[in-house]
């Protein structure tokens, strides 16, 4: 089997490339840093957010790819140009497997303009994927993940280990209640796998959550612990912490903190993943902190 994947050197890739490996795959690997060279696969330097990177990649399957799977692991945003540029070569996939996000449904309300930009730009991308798919008669699945963790690449869960790693506590915005369903990057890559060539997920989004609902504060008491190191949260009235967010922000404006982020601590952030289950027996491992 040929498959293409770009974002191949994200944290789902890393535990992806060598489970295709073992299925005797050959590989075409896209993306813009190279984090390790292995056999059997081909990397291509590019940035699919470029025209002439596109083209390039769509030039060179083209010539040198007769059929594949393509896996899709880059911001989806990304997807429907190249697509684009692939059928104008006439070297579309057999077979579409993309990630999108659950911040698609849970920015789209956001406070924020960049995060309700997020979610509409997945949004928009989930649609124009299914309808030129439908057109060319691709089979797609289109994959939303949750909190993503794995091997230190994601922004949420590193991020808070980092914190905790220097300054031995963590803050809390009152309760923290809201509940979390982190999803370990090689479950997700074992996900992919498993619907290559299964009929049953074509043409269907599936919503993808770890095998543990956690509340926020619970979830960042298992990274403590995870780390060896003694709980130490505090909790403070939201509307200070807030206050004091600001003031961070005023002397560094570097962090990318936003209110939303404060206020999402006692959000319910939880989707279900029954469909999953039943199609592909999908069975996440709980939260490794």
């Amino acid at each position: 089997m040929n498959i293409v994947i770009s974002g191949a050197s994200s944290q789902i890739g890393y535990f992806l490339l060598p489970v295709l490996q073992q299925r005797n795959c050959s590989l075409w690997l896209l993306g813009r840093v190279l984090h390790s060279s292995q056999d059997h696969q081909r990397w291509l330097s590019v940035d699919l957010d470029k025209k002439e990177s596109r083209s390039r990649v769509a030039d060179c399957l083209g010539r040198e790819i007769s059929a594949y799977t393509y896996i899709h692991l880059a911001p989806l945003w990304l997807l429907p140009a190249l697509l684009a540029d692939l059928k104008v070569v006439g070297a579309l996939p057999q077979r579409l497997v993309a990630l999108s996000s659950t911040s698609r449904l849970s920015k789209i309300n956001s406070e924020v303009s960049r995060e309700r930009d997020l979610a509409n730009r997945l949004a928009q991308a989930e649609e124009m994927v299914e309808k030129f798919c439908s057109r060319e008669k691709i089979p797609w699945t289109i994959f939303r993940p949750t909190l993503i963790y794995g091997c230190g690449r994601d922004e949420n869960i590193t991020f808070i280990k980092n914190f905790i790693r220097r300054f031995a506590f963590f803050p809390l915005a009152g309760p923290a209640s809201g509940l979390r369903q982190p999803v370990h990057a090689e479950d997700l890559a074992g996900a992919i796998e498993k619907v290559l060539s299964l009929p049953v997920t074509y043409r269907k989004i599936y919503n993808l959550g770890g095998g543990e609902t956690l509340t926020y504060r619970q979830m960042v008491a298992r990274i403590f612990t995870g780390l060896g190191k003694k709980e130490r949260l505090i909790t403070l009235p939201s509307g200070l912490f807030r206050w004091l967010l600001q003031m961070i922000c005023l002397f560094n404006n570097q962090l990318d903190i936003s209110p939303a982020m404060v206020r999402r601590m006692n959000e319910h952030l939880c989707y279900d993943y029954e469909a999953a289950e039943r199609d592909f027996n999908y069975q996440p491992r709980g939260f490794e902190g």
